[in-house]
């Protein structure tokens, strides 16, 4: 997984190589530092959050899971878990909390059971959740994490249905409280990295791919005051892959992938699909991957979005959406790329995603 995490006055970019984990930051002059290493060996998998400016950065090992803050440069490590370690593990820092989220798989089996938990300061495990069963997003990718404002955002999973089925939906999280399961597609198996999910004002955006008689579909369905959208079919095909969602403007885009050509679509408050246009063709699989990225809020944000696509051999190199945010701009000029944020004010937030607790 790569993280392009704007917070803390810089751009930082958090990425996996050689069982390490490294990381560099962009100079004031639009260069990046050298990339260094900050956890040498034995990684097996890590996840960066960003909550009200802190940035922490879970590793975890085949013994141990050490929670590290990030501040313009330090790092400072504690050990959150010990022992023999199966599942994922994600945490958010939540003022001095950490909120932490888990799988574990079951033996034989192609579900696993997910729990949540909060972790004080001082390392004392409350409010421990078994969250059901569900069905693994796909490898590496067993439940998402889709950021609102501040201790506000979204659990992503597929709940374990009858047989092997898995039903998509979300959990909303709020602080110390916690919604229930709401269901957007019942049955939909979704496996692999080929899912998109936005929160805004308007409500919460989510694109993803499921199995169809014939031919895999990516679809589109919205949340709003409203309920739950119809269904719409954006494209077809088993070279379909790696949607992206995001906003600018006040307009929704979606980026994705077919084969090695990129597409992009507009897609409209009343549900309308604009034609798909070529936007880049021709890239070797394997070169383009998608980046989470996290950035603090902004006032006066044109731009949002959960994940960038990035140089898989240097992930802090966005493509396609450079010019679009500027992020090539010349020394001295004002800073105005990474204008990421809610589009919106907060009260708009807690009058639409407060509803349900």
């Amino acid at each position: 997984m790569r993280y392009l995490v704007k917070a803390q006055g810089g751009f930082y970019c958090f990425f996996h190589k050689d069982g390490g984990l490294w990381w560099c930051g962009r100079d004031k002059d639009g260069s990046w530092s050298e990339p260094a290493c900050f956890y040498k060996s034995g990684v097996d998998y890590f996840t960066v959050s960003l909550c009200e400016g802190k940035i922490l950065i879970l590793c975890q090992t085949k013994t141990k899971v050490e929670q590290i803050y990030f501040d313009r440069g330090d790092f400072e490590s504690s050990v959150l878990v010990e022992g023999g370690l199966d599942g994922n593990y994600y945490g958010l820092a939540l003022g001095l909390d950490t909120f932490l989220v888990h799988n574990m798989p079951i033996a034989r089996e192609y579900s696993h059971i997910l729990m949540s938990h909060r972790v004080d300061a001082q390392g004392l495990w409350t409010n421990s959740r078994n969250l059901g069963r569900v069905i693994p997003l796909g490898r590496g990718y067993p439940f998402d994490i889709v950021p609102i404002e501040k201790q506000h955002f979204l659990l992503f999973y597929q709940a374990q249905g009858d047989g092997f089925g898995g039903d998509l939906g979300y959990r909303e999280v709020y602080g110390k409280m916690m919604g229930d399961f709401n269901v957007v597609h019942s049955n939909a198996n979704i496996n692999g990295k080929c899912h998109s999910f936005l929160a805004t004002t308007e409500g919460i955006h989510m694109v993803y791919m499921t199995k169809g008689l014939l031919v895999p579909s990516l679809n589109y369905v919205k949340k709003d005051t409203r309920g739950l959208s119809s269904k719409i079919s954006l494209a077809q095909g088993h070279n379909v892959h790696s949607p992206l969602l995001y906003m600018l403007k006040g307009r929704l885009h979606l980026l994705y992938m077919r084969g090695e050509d990129v597409f992009s679509c507009v897609i409209g408050r009343d549900g309308y699909v604009s034609n798909p246009q070529l936007q880049q063709e021709g890239f070797k699989a394997g070169d383009i991957v998608l980046g989470r990225f996290l950035c603090e809020n902004e006032a006066d944000a044109e731009f949002l979005a959960n994940e960038l696509p990035v140089n898989s051999k240097k992930p802090w190199e966005v493509v396609f959406l450079d010019n679009l945010l500027n992020l090539n701009s010349e020394p001295g000029a004002p800073v105005k790329q990474y204008k990421t944020s809610q589009i919106g004010s907060q009260d708009d937030y807690n009058d639409f995603f407060n509803q349900g607790f």
